[in-house]
């Protein structure tokens, strides 16, 4: 009970013993003498009533006000609960992704610039769940934009030691494509020759992996993956000599045949910022013209190998190579293209950052051979480093069959 209530009940008894002084009053012999004393007291009565239903009225008042204050907070915390993810204690979401602008002067054609911009999605739920995601958003030769899903999956953490990815994920194949490919990490302008669209590496897949790692001593650990997914296609399109084979290495929906794919790869961390990796897959891919599956071309037998190794010293050195083939297998039935056809290419790639500057001088070796081409690639870049985050490049870029250009491009990750 609190005060007001308490000053209430406390005066009852007041009014009680005035009533009873009254009722004497009215029963003395000494009327006449005493009724100005009379009048007095019950004017004095009349305002104790008063004042007591004042103070009925405001505690009642002021006990709706108190409950209908704590209904809507209710009602407010559960509309926030049920309909906002951000608010949600069990759910993080993160934004992170990168950008970057791009300078490119060929030599002998026009110069142009470039720009890209790739957000990345993590929606997780407890400690057991995420979605991720990546968008890859960049500017046609037309000014518009182009818009593709680098990947998009749900990771489920098993334990410690293994995660269950289903959707559209990075190649687990090689290193460069699920750990150098974006700009801020990358130490050049450009990809590796090869290991970006039209080359010979498998760019992401559709399907199911299961991926982790674990220590293996002290100082030494091994990561793998395993997937099962859809797989490459092996397109045929009009060139100068005909039709021309191409590997489309990303991941697509259709299946025909329901031949799925099927690879790996193992890392191995003998010792700290040392790794080396073995790759392979095997499966049959489906024949295309024009993007169109052809009917009646059979599916052809693939498989392809890979391996990568990587040295970091401390905050200077950063030595990286990798080599990977792929293979379709001949078939006597095709109409189209009945031989072996078979896509490799490889790169070696040295970076010294000049401490305590933030220059870094970078070099890069690497060639790509194709049933329709081959190309060497030499390239020779410089690096500022604002941040860790934020880099500058400038690159000049060699090759034997295409035109020499150079490269500038600032980029950010976030």
């Amino acid at each position: 009970m609190n005060r007001k209530k308490k000053t209430v009940f406390g005066r009852l008894p007041k009014i009680l013993v005035a009533t009873s002084a009254l009722l004497v009053l009215f029963q003395a012999p000494a009327w006449a003498s005493g009724t100005a004393s009379l009048e007095q007291r019950l004017k004095a009565l009349e305002r104790e009533v008063q004042e007591l239903r004042a103070l009925l009225k405001q505690e009642k008042e002021a006990a709706a006000t108190k409950e209908d204050v704590q209904a809507a907070k209710e009602e407010v915390a559960k509309v926030v609960h049920e309909h906002s993810e951000w608010k949600n204690a069990k759910s993080v979401v993160h934004l992170a992704g990168y950008g970057d602008a791009t300078f490119v002067a060929p030599k002998g054609e026009d110069s142009h610039f470039e720009a890209t911009f790739n957000p990345i999605f993590h929606f997780q739920f407890g400690d057991k769940l995420m979605m991720e995601s990546e968008i890859e958003m960049e500017l046609n030769e037309d000014g518009d934009a182009d818009v593709v899903l680098e990947y998009a999956a749900l990771d489920y953490f098993l334990n410690d030691n293994a995660t269950i990815v289903a959707g559209r994920f990075l190649s687990p194949i090689g290193q460069f494509r699920q750990n150098g490919h974006p700009t801020w990490i990358n130490k050049l302008p450009a990809h590796p020759i090869g290991f970006g669209d039209g080359g010979a590496a498998l760019l992401n897949d559709i399907g199911v992996e299961v991926r982790g790692g674990f220590s293996t001593g002290d100082s030494s650990s091994m990561n793998y993956a395993a997937f099962l997914a859809n797989g490459p296609e092996l397109r045929f399109e009009e060139g100068d000599d005909g039709l021309e084979p191409e590997m489309a290495s990303e991941g697509y929906p259709q299946d025909p045949g329901n031949n799925k794919i099927v690879g790996g790869r193992i890392g191995v961390r003998p010792v700290p910022h040392f790794e080396v990796g073995v790759s392979g897959g095997v499966g049959q891919v489906p024949v295309s013209e024009g993007g169109e599956l052809v009917e009646g071309e059979p599916q052809r037998d693939w498989h392809v190998v890979g391996a990568d190794a990587s040295y970091q010293s401390g905050q200077n050195i950063d030595l990286r190579t990798e080599w990977i083939r792929q293979e379709v297998d001949a078939d006597a039935s095709s109409a189209m293209f009945p031989d072996k056809l078979t896509w490799e290419a490889w790169y070696a790639q040295a970076a010294y950052k000049a401490l305590p500057s933030n220059f870094e001088g970078v070099v890069r070796y690497g060639r790509l051979d194709t049933p329709s081409f081959s190309e060497k690639q030499w390239t020779f870049g410089i690096n500022y480093l604002f941040a860790s985050n934020i880099i500058s490049k400038f690159a000049y870029e060699m090759n034997d069959e295409s035109p020499d250009r150079w490269l500038a491009q600032l980029s950010y990750g976030y």
